[in-house]
């Protein structure tokens, strides 16, 4: 609203997903909520700080229950689609083409060399076999709570009927070109951006095409 629509776009693409996760995720951590606070301060302003108090907070006692899983991703769901469901109103108001992607992202369970063929699907199954009371280290469970709000992104765009690149599904069998725990290399941007592509190249070929006949 204060950026975006006053360069008249005519198309919006919604990336996103990972820091929603782990926003919801962050609320839950067992520890003093003071310290969290003064800590994260810390980090946002300085980067090295940063570094050395996500080492730290690593070790903390994450919520581990199904239970708490499941809130955290209703939690996430609901301000993800939230917010997705008004930007959407505003492109419809004003005519702009809307498209949502899902975000891929890794959880670290499974070694970066034995990753490629292993799906989204495989690796989360993986992670919920486990002992339910078992902790979970923070990736797995921004992993998790991913996967479970891209679910709800895919049933949402069918739902609205609004355009969806499933991204997630484009590197499911490529998922070694994540160079970290959300961003891939140049050969995962170059396949994220060919996917990304297509709607909006068939959607101005679309446009010019009513432009003629009008």
């Amino acid at each position: 609203m204060d950026e975006a629509l006053r360069l008249k776009p005519d198309v919006v693409t919604l990336y996103e997903g990972f820091n929603d996760s782990v926003a919801e995720v962050k609320t839950t951590w067992k520890q003093d909520r003071l310290f969290q606070d003064i800590v994260h301060d810390i980090g946002d302003i300085f980067i090295s700080a940063k570094f050395l108090v996500e080492v730290v907070l690593a070790k903390q006692d994450w919520l581990s229950s199904k239970e708490e899983e499941e809130k955290v991703a209703k939690l996430t769901q609901a301000r993800y689609l939230g917010n997705a469901e008004k930007i959407y109103e505003q492109c419809r108001k004003r005519g702009i083409y809307f498209i949502i992607v899902t975000q891929p992202s890794k959880s670290f369970a499974i070694a970066p060399e034995d990753l490629r063929g292993v799906s989204y699907e495989q690796e989360a199954a993986m992670l919920r076999k486990r002992d339910s009371n078992a902790s979970k280290t923070k990736w797995e469970l921004f992993f998790l709570t991913l996967v479970a709000l891209n679910d709800a992104v895919r049933a949402w765009a069918k739902e609205q009927g609004v355009p969806l690149v499933d991204v997630v599904e484009v590197l499911s069998s490529k998922r070694d070109l994540l160079l970290t725990w959300v961003y891939p290399g140049p050969k995962g941007n170059a396949l994220i951006a060919e996917a990304i592509s297509k709607p909006i190249i068939a959607y101005e070929a679309q446009r010019k095409k009513a432009v003629k006949v009008h």
